[in-house]
């Protein structure tokens, strides 16, 4: 019998790869869903396999969060369902591979718009009633970008980098509240990503980690309420070289990789 209760865990991006992987793990654990993507297709065929597995309630919200109104229609919908947010995850997010001068104008500000502005929306609204019950927990997934600068991918790993930053500061301002973030940041990951950002293949994701590595180590960091925690061994020297060698060397350094 499915579990009864109002309380949610909602994750942007859930229709596929990290947020897929994340859902099927909240999903073992008898949490109940909202899946929020572009395709209302793909969210349910994601939410009938995680309903007929684990026997949960599986809302979905088709949106595109690249657009304005996106966020507010889905505060609406949570409001008329009647869904307590628990844990949001912002892991909704998308990477474009080209000079900035010759990239897309549209498709870097779509960028903006979903790995900033609707994050930064939703964790806005969803907050406050998190904080009045001293409870809640809120996961924004960022990058190993976020410690880089990204020649060649300029945009994307500077909006991670918001996410990283937006992460620390909120961590102490929700001290002795009851609600916590956590900001997980993936290396290169076995994900439509790549795919996505450019048509050639990004040397970068040439040992991504699969899907399921991410999600059940990310999982483990936010059980646990960790502050900012990079998934893979090989990935967590990112922070600390970003640390030792200057920015400007490093943007030579990744330019030179993204380039080819």
């Amino acid at each position: 019998m499915k579990k009864q209760s109002h309380n949610y865990v909602l994750i942007t991006g859930g229709s596929k790869g990290i947020g897929s992987a994340l859902a099927q793990q909240f999903a073992q654990r008898n949490n109940n869903l909202i899946l929020v993507a572009r395709s209302k297709k793909e969210l349910a065929i994601t939410a009938e396999k995680l309903i007929t597995t684990y026997d949960i309630t599986v809302k979905i919200f088709a949106c595109d969060l690249s657009l304005a109104t996106a966020v507010s229609s889905l505060v609406s919908f949570l409001k008329k369902e009647n869904c307590t947010v628990t844990t949001l995850i912002n892991n909704a997010g998308f990477g474009n591979l080209s000079a900035f001068a010759a990239a897309d104008t549209t498709k870097l500000i779509e960028m903006i718009h979903v790995n900033i502005t609707a994050l930064t929306q939703l964790t806005r609204e969803l907050l406050p009633a998190m904080l009045q019950k001293k409870q809640g927990h809120i996961v924004n997934i960022a990058s190993t970008a976020a410690f880089l600068p990204g020649p060649y991918m300029a945009v994307y790993f500077a909006t991670k980098a918001y996410v990283l930053s937006l992460g620390e500061a909120l961590a102490v301002e929700l001290e002795n509240t009851g609600v916590s973030i956590t900001t997980i940041c993936p290396g290169p990951t076995e994900t439509n990503f790549s795919k996505r950002a450019s048509n050639k293949n990004i040397s970068f994701f040439e040992n991504a980690m699969s899907v399921d590595a991410v999600a059940t180590q990310a999982y483990k960091a936010i059980s646990k309420r960790k502050g900012t925690f990079i998934p893979g061994l090989k990935n967590k020297p990112i922070a600390l070289l970003s640390k030792l060698i200057p920015r400007n060397i490093l943007a030579k350094i990744v330019g030179s990789i993204q380039r080819t």
